[in-house]
C-alpha cells in the first residue's frame, strides 16, 4: 500500500469520526486536515508539507491553525499526540503506540523482514527470537507481526553512527540463523532497510518513553519488503545515502537490491567518496617529518583525536599512502562495534579486507618491525571495547620503542603515557579551505550556484569538512542530510542533556540567559543553570560576556530546531 492511500485511506476514516475499530475517536477531520495531520506525524515542517501537497506555505499556516482548532490543541506536539491516539491499524500503519510524551523527531534505520507464506509456526519463532535478540543488543525496538513479519527500529533509545551498519548485520544474521533452520525457507526471505525520521516520545534527558513512536520509514520499510525479490534485501534511498556518507562497501556503489548472501561483504571501511585532503598542511608535514625518524630507527605513538566529522580518517588514509610510496609496510585497522567476536577490520589491501582480534592486533604491535619504516594505523580507537583500550595502549607505546609509528584515531584521548606519546588534534578548517571542499563538491555535481551561496554553505559547515559536503550534496533542499542529523543527534544522545532546555535556547533568536530560560520555562533556576553549565562543559553550548547562551555549531541549533515539533 503506498503512502498516498494510507493518508487517503485514513483520511476517510477520519472523516467518519471513527477508528478503524469503529470506535469514536473524537472530532472529524476534513481529506485536507487529515492529510496535513498524517505528514506532521511523518515530522514534516511546513516548507516540506507544502511541497508534497503542491499548495503554498501560507496555505498550509492556515491549515494547520485551522486543524489545531478543530483537534482543540496548541501546537504541534499535541497535534501529533492527539492524531496518534486517533490511530489503531496495528498492521499496515506506521505507528506502533499511542499515548502523549515528549514528542521530538529522531533519525531512525527500519529493517522490516518477511519469512514466505507456508513458514510453519517454528520458523517464525526463529525469526522473531533472532531479531528480538538483535533489537535488545542494540536497544532498538522489535515489532512482531502477523504472517512471519517482524521490524526492528533502531535509533529510538538512542542514536549512534553505526545504526545503519547494525541493521545490515541483524538482516545478514538473521539470514544465517534462518539458513540453520530451513535454508529453503532463508533462500525464500525478503527485506525491506530504509532509514527516516520518527516521531517519538522521549524523557527529558533522552531515552525513549516507551509510549508513542510514528515514523512514515516503518511503513516504507515493510513496502520495500514486498517488493523485494526472493532472497533480497531491499534498500531504500535514504538507506542507500545513509550507506555512501558513513563508508560501508569498500567505497564501491551498493545497489538498491542485495541478496542476503552479500550482506557479509558490506564492511564499514569508512571509505567515502574522494575528496581533496584541505587546509591540514601542518599535519602533513608533522606526519612527513615523523616517518622520516622512523626510518632512522625513531618510532612515535601518536594520538589523533577531533570531534566527529573533522577528517581523522581521511588525513590517516593520507598518511598511509605516504608510507607506501616511501615503500614502507604500512597497515591500516579500523574499530568496529557492530562485531562482537572480532571487532577489528584490517582494510590495509582493500582488494582482501577481513576481520581480525584485538588479541592479534595485540601480538602485531609487540612483534619486532618487518622493515625500516613501518606504520600501524588504528582508526576509531574510541568504539573498540573499553576493556581493550589500555591493553592496546601499552602494545602501541612498545610498538613505538622498538621502531615503529603507530596512530591511534579517536574521538577521546587514548590511554597512553604522556611522555611516550605524540598528540594532534585536529582543529575545524578556516573558512577558505571550507570554501574550496564546497565548490569541490558542488562541481562533482556539476551544479552551479551563486558565490553567495557557496559562503552561505560555508558559513553552516562552520569549519566541518563532513558538515560541508554533505550540505553541498544536498544543496538546495531545506532538511539537513539525514548523516547530519545522526551525527549531531548521536553526539546529544550521548551527552544524556536536557532536551527541552536545548529547545528552549534554539528558539530564542538572540540568545537567552540561564535565568531567562529557567524563567520562561517555569522551573527552578538552580536546577537549570546546573543543567546549563553541563551543556557548556559538553561544548555544545556557550556563554559569552553578557551571560546569553549560543550554540557552538550553527547546525547544532538547526538539527534541534528541525526535530523539534513545537
Amino acid at each position: 500500500m503506498s503512502a498516498d492511500r494510507r493518508r487517503a485511506d485514513s483520511a476517510r476514516t477520519a472523516d467518519r469520526g471513527q477508528s478503524d475499530d469503529g470506535h469514536e475517536t473524537g472530532p472529524p477531520l476534513t481529506l485536507r486536515q487529515r492529510q496535513i495531520l498524517d505528514l506532521l506525524q511523518a515530522g514534516k515542517v511546513n516548507k516540506e508539507i507544502a511541497d508534497e501537497l503542491g499548495i503554498g506555505v501560507g496555505t498550509v499556516k492556515q491549515h494547520v491553525v485551522a486543524l489545531f482548532k478543530r483537534l482543540n490543541v496548541r501546537n504541534r506536539a499535541m497535534a501529533v499526540s492527539r492524531g496518534l491516539g486517533m490511530r489503531r491499524d496495528h498492521d499496515d500503519a506506521s505507528v506502533a503506540m499511542v499515548s502523549e510524551g515528549m514528542l521530538e523527531r529522531r533519525p531512525s534505520v527500519v529493517l522490516s523482514m518477511l519469512l514466505p507464506e507456508e513458514a510453519k509456526d517454528e520458523a517464525v519463532r526463529c525469526l522473531h527470537g533472532t531479531l528480538a535478540r538483535l533489537a535488545a543488543e542494540s536497544d532498538a525496538l522489535f515489532i512482531a507481526r502477523k504472517g512471519g513479519a517482524g521490524d526492528v527500529i533502531f535509533g529510538i533509545q538512542r542514536i549512534a553512527e553505526d545504526d545503519i551498519v547494525k541493521a545490515l548485520r541483524a538482516a545478514h544474521v538473521a539470514f544465517t540463523d534462518m539458513s540453520s533452520h530451513d535454508v529453503s525457507l532463508a533462500c525464500d526471505m525478503r527485506a525491506g532497510l530504509t532509514a527516516g525520521l520518527a516521531v517519538v516520545s522521549m524523557r527529558r534527558h533522552g531515552g525513549w518513553s516507551g509510549e508513542a513512536i510514528a515514523s512514515e520509514a516503518i511503513a516504507l520499510a515493510r513496502d520495500l519488503q514486498r517488493a523485494a525479490p526472493p532472497g533480497h534485501v531491499m534498500l531504500g534511498s535514504p538507506a542507500l545515502d545513509l550507506i555512501r556518507a558513513m563508508g560501508i562497501g569498500d567505497g564501491v556503489p551498493v545497489t538498491p537490491e542485495i541478496p542476503f548472501r552479500r550482506l557479509e561483504s558490506l564492511k564499514w571501511t569508512g571509505e567515502r567518496s574522494s575528496f581533496a585532503l584541505v587546509g591540514r598542511d601542518a599535519e602533513m608535514k608533522w606526519f612527513d617529518a615523523a616517518l622520516r625518524d622512523v626510518g632512522r630507527g625513531v618510532g612515535k605513538a601518536v594520538v589523533l583525536t577531533s570531534e566527529a566529522g573533522m577528517g581523522k580518517s581521511r588525513l590517516c588514509r593520507e598518511l598511509f599512502q605516504m608510507c607506501v610510496q616511501r615503500k614502507g609496510l604500512a597497515r591500516y585497522f579500523r574499530c568496529l562495534p557492530a562485531e562482537p567476536d572480532r571487532p577489528i577490520l584490517d582494510i590495509s589491501d582493500m582488494a582482501a579486507v577481513g576481520t581480525q582480534s584485538p588479541a592479534d592486533l595485540e601480538d602485531l604491535l609487540r612483534s619486532n618491525p618487518a622493515r625500516s619504516v613501518e606504520l600501524v594505523v588504528i582508526d576509531d580507537f574510541h568504539l573498540l571495547a573499553e576493556g581493550w583500550q589500555p591493553l592496546l595502549c601499552a602494545a602501541a607505546a612498545a610498538g613505538a620503542a622498538m621502531g615503529r609509528m603507530v596512530v591511534l584515531s579517536s574521538r577521546r584521548r587514548a590511554c597512553l603515557a604522556e611522555e611516550t606519546v605524540e598528540h594532534i588534534h585536529l582543529r575545524r578548517l578556516p573558512m577558505n579551505a571550507i570554501v574550496s571542499l564546497v565548490q569541490e563538491t558542488l562541481s562533482g555535481q556539476n551544479a552551479k550556484i551563486k558565490a553567495s551561496s557557496v559562503r552561505s554553505l560555508s558559513r553552516m559547515a562552520a569549519g566541518v569538512p563532513l558538515f560541508a559536503i554533505e550540505l553541498a550534496l544536498r544543496h538546495g533542499t531545506h532538511v539537513p542530510a539525514l548523516a547530519l542529523l545522526v551525527v549531531v543527534c548521536a553526539r546529544l544522545d550521548g551527552l544524556r542533556l536536557d532536551h527541552k532546555i536545548l529547545r528552549f535556547i534554539a528558539r530564542g533568536a538572540d540568545g537567552v540567559t540561564s535565568d531567562e530560560v529557567a524563567r520562561g520555562m517555569g522551573e527552578d533556576m538552580a536546577t537549570t543553570r546546573e543543567s546549563v553549565r553541563r551543556m557548556i562543559a559538553a561544548g555544545v553550548i556557550l556563554s559569552g560576556q553578557d551571560e546569553r547562551l549560543a550554540f557552538t555549531h550553527p547546525l547544532i541549533r538547526r538539527v534541534i530546531e528541525q526535530l523539534s515539533l513545537e
